[in-house]
């Protein structure tokens, strides 16, 4: 699993903790 998939996971799951940080930010404004 380590290799040329590890850039696109790691891309995605910045992109899953992004959305998890910000979600919250748009309920509680």
């Amino acid at each position: 699993m380590v290799g040329a998939d590890e850039g696109g996971y790691t891309v995605m799951k910045r992109a899953i903790w992004r959305a998890l940080s910000v979600l919250p930010l748009l309920f509680f404004a």
